[in-house]
Parts: C-alpha cells; sequence; structure tokens
C-alpha cells in the first residue's frame, strides 16, 4: 500500500511539474529544440527501463516454471478463467470499468468545454483549475493508508464512490447559474474546489483497489489477469469520451456531468450490498 501510495504521489508531483516546467522551456527555447528534448527525454526514460530488476524480490523460484515455454493465447485463456472463477476480483475490475466509464463520460471531456467554450474563462484560470486534481491526488494517496486503519475497504470505497458521484452532478451545476453576473474568480474557486475533491477520492478508490488486485493474484497469474482486466477496464474510457463528445452537439454541456453522476450514484447503490473487500493496513507493512 505505502508504495502504491508514493507511486500515486510520484505521478500526481509529475502531472503538476511538468506542464510548468515544460512551459517554462517552451517560452526559452524555438519548436524544434522543444521536441528534439522532449523525444531524447522518452528515449533515456526507454534506456533507464532496461535496468529495472522485475524478479528482485521473488525467491524460491521454481525451475520448471521459470522455464516454461510462453504460448500467448493458452495464457490468456488460463487468466481469464482464473478471473472468471473469483467473484472479488471480478468485483475490483467493475468498479475499474465503472469508474473508467464514468469519468470519461461526465468530467474528461464536458469539464473543459464547460470551463473554456461555456463559461469563457482563461487558458490561465483553466490551467490553475486542472491543476487541483493532482493537488488533491496526492492528499489522497498520503492519507489512504491511515484511513485504511480506521475503516473496512468496502466501506471506504462505498462512500468515496458516493461522494465521486456527487461532485461529478456538483460540477454541471455552476453552468446553470451562467445566465446571472457571476464574476470568475467564484467559477475558478468552486471548479478548484470540485477538482480537489475529485482526485481525493479516486485516490482513495484507486490505491486501496491496485493493492488488493496485487495481493490477491498470485505471481505466476498477475500479468496475465491485470493484463486483461485492466484491458477491459482501459477501454471503458475511450468509448465513454467518444459518447460524451458526440452528446456535446445535441445536449447543453452542463447536463452529461449530471446525468452521469445521477447514474454512477445509482449504479454504486446498487452493486454497494454485493461489494465485500475487505483491506486494513495491519495487513500490510512496505
Amino acid at each position: 500500500m505505502s508504495i502504491n501510495s508514493i507511486s500515486k504521489i510520484i505521478d500526481s508531483v509529475s502531472l503538476i511539474l511538468g506542464p510548468m516546467l515544460g512551459g517554462i522551456v517552451f517560452a526559452v527555447l524555438d519548436i524544434k529544440t522543444f521536441i528534439i528534448i522532449n523525444g531524447i527525454s522518452f528515449i533515456l526514460s526507454g534506456i533507464s527501463i532496461l535496468f529495472i530488476h522485475f524478479k528482485l524480490f521473488e525467491y524460491n523460484i521454481n525451475e520448471e516454471c521459470s522455464k516454461r515455454e510462453i504460448n500467448f493465447i493458452k495464457d490468456i485463456k488460463e487468466g481469464f478463467s482464473y478471473l472468471i472463477e473469483r467473484e472479488s476480483l471480478k468485483n475490483t475490475f467493475r468498479i475499474l470499468t465503472s469508474l473508467n466509464f464514468f469519468l470519461g463520460f461526465a468530467v474528461i471531456v464536458p469539464l473543459p468545454y464547460i470551463i473554456n467554450t461555456v463559461l469563457n474563462l482563461s487558458s490561465k484560470q483553466f490551467g490553475i483549475i486542472h491543476g487541483t486534481f493532482p493537488v488533491g491526488m496526492i492528499v489522497g494517496a498520503i492519507l489512504v493508508k491511515k484511513i485504511t486503519d480506521c475503516f473496512s475497504y468496502s466501506y471506504l470505497l462505498k462512500k468515496s464512490s458516493f461522494m465521486l458521484a456527487i461532485f461529478m452532478i456538483i460540477s454541471g451545476i455552476p453552468v446553470l447559474f451562467n445566465s446571472i453576473e457571476v464574476d470568475n474568480f467564484v467559477y475558478v474557486t468552486m471548479y478548484c474546489i470540485i477538482m480537489f475533491f475529485l482526485g481525493l477520492m479516486i485516490a482513495l478508490i484507486d490505491i486501496p483497489l491496485a493493492y488488493f488486485m496485487q495481493k490477491e493474484i498470485p505471481d505466476e497469474y498477475r500479468g496475465r489477469v491485470l493484463s486483461i482486466g485492466l484491458s477491459i477496464g482501459k477501454m471503458m474510457m475511450p468509448i465513454a469520451m467518444a459518447l460524451s463528445g458526440i452528446l456535446l452537439n445535441y445536449v447543453p454541456a452542463y447536463t452529461i456531468p449530471i446525468v452521469g453522476g445521477i447514474f454512477y450514484l445509482i449504479l454504486n447503490k446498487v452493486s454497494s450490498n454485493r461489494l465485500i473487500l475487505e483491506i486494513h493496513s495491519k495487513d500490510y507493512s512496505v
């Protein structure tokens, strides 16, 4: 759990510092030099991956398992069968699938459109709003271990999902008052708060969920099961984004996050009684 939290903090910090440093470099250098530097950074990143020791903490490796031939189709079938047979794992990937779908549908596509086009906020104000999302994820990553000391993950997940749906709904409400003369500072403050709590709730869902999957799946199945489950979950994101983008052409922008949040709230209510995933921080130590 601690490693997952640290990883999430690093990812979130990079989301904050990346655009800042990129903006500074872009202001100082011309576009060609900027692209060359970006390309070199990807090459260095790829080289650094070559030095990762993936079996650093693996002991007593079965000689026969380590030398077995790789059969792609057979391995995928075995991973899929393992996933289907375990209800707890199916629950985790259902959570991941619904989370990706409703984030793409109700947040990722409509919010930038609402902020930039409907409310006509500046790019600087949009950047400030966007920057509070990773800040919320950092705070969530710091707090998640202490929270799981006090509550089971099932309880935390239900409450976090409920709050995530509420903030999805709230994100569409300010547009309803667009006809009233409201200072842009009010909109920026409101959406900073919304994005902060969206990031916080996602971290509280995502980090223990990743830990649960790593803990629940044996080493010999982990790669196959995670690749199948995560692929299915991530596939929902582009589908949701495409659907949301199409609907923006036909319905008012504020209806998409509100309707998406309501459906996500209903889904959480229906599935909450069947959800039992127990994680406490006493179960782990790093």
